[in-house]
């Protein structure tokens, strides 16, 4: 269900940033609702807005982190292959 992964969204930083609801979407769908994914949109974009000094997770920021997003996610699949094949 779409239950828990919007709760990983927002239930950590409640009452201190707050998502946009397009913000929320894009993350849930950027994410194909993998948890690790989703954490790695989160920081990123908490980061971002911190360093803009806002309170508020836009859309916006959310597709500005989506590059970095994949890109780390992306190491940590081609680590994990190289782990299993070790193991063999």
């Amino acid at each position: 269900s779409r239950e828990e992964p919007e709760a990983l969204v927002r239930d950590p930083v409640e009452g201190i940033f707050r998502f946009e609801p397009e913000a929320v979407e894009r993350i849930l769908e950027g994410s194909e609702l993998k948890p690790y994914v989703i954490q790695k949109y989160c920081i990123n974009a908490v980061n971002r807005i911190l360093e803009d000094g806002r309170t508020t997770i836009t859309a916006g920021d959310v597709e500005a982190v989506r590059d970095a997003v994949h890109f780390d996610a992306g190491d940590s699949d081609r680590r994990q292959g190289l782990d299993r094949r070790a193991a063999v």
